[in-house]
């Protein structure tokens, strides 16, 4: 089982996100790798809250409702982004095992999925 607790503002830089998390898990065998690849399909990260994939929590550890993070990104200044992008990539670790780490940047799904170096 893959259990994720990332900060937030590495996802979306915003000083607005400072201390919040952006918390997930995932069994391997729920990930779509695509064939011929060690990844799946860039994701939005706010579609991962809307399929009740993942969950946003603030600076004291409580649940954002997702509503209230939706409204809140709708609201960020344009001078950034606000949304990210995620997947699922297996990786050789230190120990040089194979790992399963989430990957994310901060742009939309579709924006990456249409760069070559970012397909996925």
């Amino acid at each position: 089982m893959l259990y994720v607790n990332a900060s937030l503002t590495d996802m979306i830089p915003s000083d607005q996100f400072k201390g919040w998390s952006y918390r997930t898990q995932r069994h391997p065998r729920d990930l779509a790798l695509q064939r011929n690849m060690l990844s799946t399909a860039w994701m939005d990260m706010p579609a991962s809250l809307l399929f009740n994939d993942a969950s946003i929590h603030d600076e004291n550890g409580n649940v954002v409702a997702n509503d209230t993070f939706m409204a809140l990104l709708e609201n960020l200044p344009e001078s950034g982004p606000d949304t990210a992008a995620i997947r699922y990539c297996v990786v050789i670790g230190a120990d040089r095992r194979p790992a399963l780490q989430l990957q994310c940047l901060p742009a939309s799904a579709v924006v990456l999925s249409g760069k070559a170096a970012f397909k996925g």
